[in-house]
């Protein structure tokens, strides 16, 4: 391959893959062809593909597959979008995207025969490396039927948009504020990280290297995924790693332009508009575009008070994980959150300031430093009148009401958390941990007035929520309720509620043992936007249940058995090994062709209508079926009367054993 630094040097190398493209295509006609297209970036391919309509001579239909779309074989799916057509030649994008996709091409592979029968015309597949990889891995059959067209971009372009990314990163966290965290997907998309790793890759193969800037800033970008996907420890290190940096750089730039009124060596874009040229929107798709069009590029002190915000973070998140080390981690957060807000002062940015002043806030009430955190809210609020939004507004009155309840000035309290819950019914899709917060607050404050039941109902309000935004404010919450239950002599509701508080502790791994009752699925606490996700607990994981799970998902997926009954005495676990151990498997599996939609009925009285609602809200079709009007669950009907496209097991629990001879 020649070199490969100057963007002239790589247009003629893709101008010479485009040709050979488009022959192959066009030779191909009325025969099937498979040709693989290698490129690692989506732009990139999105620039080819529009030349290739200007050159080529022939027509070409384009298959777009994402993970919305249920893909089981290629084969099926092009056949399922060409319907009657039959184009001169077809082009298949967003294999990277399907996390199926060794599943997917091991189907192909297994009716690779049927394309020469049915596919008269070139198949074009667009890949990246790892698609390629996994093609040779796991079907080198149908691989080696291929062609292969490799398409590139110049190391001095990689670069460039490198550049340009690091600094659109940094300024879009600073525009977006700290209020919740914003990963990198959610700025340039998900093919982001796959991109960056694959320009590293490249260059490094290259032998071309980076600025010394964009080094130092590579570990904050990697820093920020290692703590999405919950690597706290490496996460810290990458942060630290920029930090050391950054520190440095702060302390020459400023130095500099002391002395000389000049902008440093460092980036020389410094302090000017930022635009981000559309073709160096290598690394992501279309970029979301922050409130201000052409955003200034972060001074190095701006930075040096972002990287100390994200590691105040990784010590929050700490003190969730380890709760024994809660305060230790605490203490060191508000550590690093005083410096970031300390260090946008020094850089004259108090809009800065009231985006990313409130973690400090919610450390110092954890810490139940009240003093403090009665002056910071005070600030805070003057702060927010200014520069902030209702959201921010309604945290500041949440932490007055903290305070003044730590006060007793019940009243006071009263009226701050009933000023922030009137500021969150301003807003659309908040995060439900903050008006569970402001309801305790404001349930507090009512039970020191003597309003007991008027707290009670307000406690059942924010129960409804749910532990998924705030799992150990949940817990508290229970807490309460069981206590006011209990002083009004509510003993049954009391002890409900403590069995629902052991439940959730238990599923998030707060709890080892719940004593007598039914094991539900663990979930990760996530203080991110990723979903959380349900995983076997791991009181069946670590037991012999385990293997009792793996013979019912083999059973399961065997053609042989359509009816399974587990048969036992009343207490021993058949609930649990269902509900906390093969459901949560079962959603992780795909049999054969087949996704698994486990339905777990737990009503007898209207079964059936349990069964059509689970259905609906299933990623199953089932349109064709009238959800209101049935009251017969007819199996046939499930199973398309004989179609291959949805097929039912069921399986039954004997809750109690019966007596010998019955």
């Amino acid at each position: 391959m020649p070199s490969l630094y100057r963007v002239e040097d790589a247009d003629a190398y893709n101008n010479n893959s485009m040709q050979e493209l488009a022959w192959a295509m066009e030779t191909s006609q009325g025969e099937f062809s498979l040709i693989l297209a290698r490129r690692n970036y989506e732009a990139l391919q999105d620039y080819i593909v529009r030349k290739l309509r200007q050159v080529c001579a022939i027509e070409f239909q384009e298959i777009y597959l994402n993970q919305s779309v249920k893909v089981k074989s290629l084969y099926t799916t092009i056949l399922e979008e060409l319907g009657d057509e039959q184009p001169a030649a077809v082009m298949v994008f967003g294999l990277e995207s399907l996390s199926n996709l060794e599943q997917v091409l091991i189907t192909t592979n297994q009716v690779r025969e049927e394309f020469r029968k049915h596919c008269p015309f070139p198949l074009v597949l667009w890949v990246n490396d790892e698609v390629l990889e996994t093609l040779i891995r796991f079907v080198p059959d149908l691989e080696s039927w291929a062609t292969t067209t490799n398409f590139v971009l110049s190391s001095n372009h990689l670069i460039e948009a490198l550049a340009e990314r690091e600094s659109y990163l940094f300024t879009r966290i600073l525009d977006a504020g700290g209020d919740q965290f914003l990963p990198n997907t959610a700025i340039f998309g998900s093919s982001y990280c796959r991109e960056l790793d694959s320009a590293l890759r490249d260059l490094q193969t290259r032998g071309d290297v980076l600025e010394i800037t964009q080094e130092a800033s590579l570990p904050f970008v990697l820093g920020r995924e290692a703590y999405i996907n919950g690597q706290i420890d490496q996460a810290l290190e990458y942060y630290q790693q920029s930090l050391a940096f950054w520190q440095q750089e702060s302390r020459s730039w400023e130095t500099q332009q002391q002395e000389t009124q000049q902008q440093s060596s460092f980036p020389s874009r410094l302090g000017q508009a930022t635009p981000i040229s559309p073709y160096l929107r290598t690394l992501s798709k279309e970029p979301s575009t922050p409130s201000s069009p052409q955003p200034l590029t972060p001074s190095p002190r701006e930075r040096q008070a972002l990287l100390l915000f994200h590691i105040g973070l990784c010590y929050l998140n700490l003190a969730e994980l380890n709760r024994s080390q809660s305060r230790h981690h605490w203490i060191t957060a508000r550590g690093y959150f005083q410096k970031c807000i300390d260090t946008f002062e020094q850089a004259k940015r108090p809009d800065l300031i009231a985006k990313f002043i409130t973690k400090l806030g919610e450390t110092l009430q954890r810490l139940e430093a009240w003093k403090d955190l009665q002056g910071l809210a005070q600030r805070s609020l003057v702060l927010h009148r200014t520069y902030g939004n209702p959201l921010q507004l309604s945290q500041d009155y949440g932490f007055i009401a903290a305070v003044a309840l730590q006060d007793c000035r019940w009243m006071g309290a009263q009226q701050a958390a009933r000023k922030a819950l009137e500021l969150l019914t301003r807003l659309t899709n908040t995060s439900g941990q903050y008006q569970m917060s402001y309801l305790l607050l404001l349930a507090q404050a009512k039970r020191h007035l003597g309003l007991s039941e008027e707290a009670i109902t307000i406690l059942e309000r924010a129960k409804e929520t749910g532990p998924m935004d705030s799992p150990q404010l949940y817990i508290r919450i229970l807490e309460k309720l069981r206590t006011l239950y209990f002083r009004q002599k509510q003993y049954l509701e009391a002890f409900r509620v403590k069995q629902e508080r052991f439940s959730v502790e238990q599923q998030y791994g707060f709890r080892a043992f719940i004593g007598p009752g039914r094991l539900k699925p663990h979930l990760r606490q996530s203080s991110t936007l990723l979903l959380e996700q349900e995983t076997p607990a791991e009181e069946i994981t670590a037991s012999v249940r385990q293997n009792d799970v793996e013979r019912l998902v083999e059973r399961i997926g065997s053609t042989q058995h359509k009816l399974t009954v587990i048969y036992g005495q009343s207490g021993v676990g058949k609930s649990s090994v269902l509900e906390a151990g093969l459901v949560p498997t079962l959603k992780t599996k795909v049999i054969g062709t087949r996704d698994v939609v486990p339905i777990l009925v737990r009503v007898y009285t209207d079964w059936v209508r349990e069964v059509w609602k689970s259905l609906a809200s299933s990623p199953l079709k089932v349109d064709q079926f009238n959800l209101e009007s049935s009251s017969v669950l007819n199996v046939d009907q499930l199973n398309g009367e004989g179609s291959s496209q949805l097929k039912v097991d069921r399986l039954k629990v004997v809750r109690e054993a019966w007596p010998k001879g019955q």
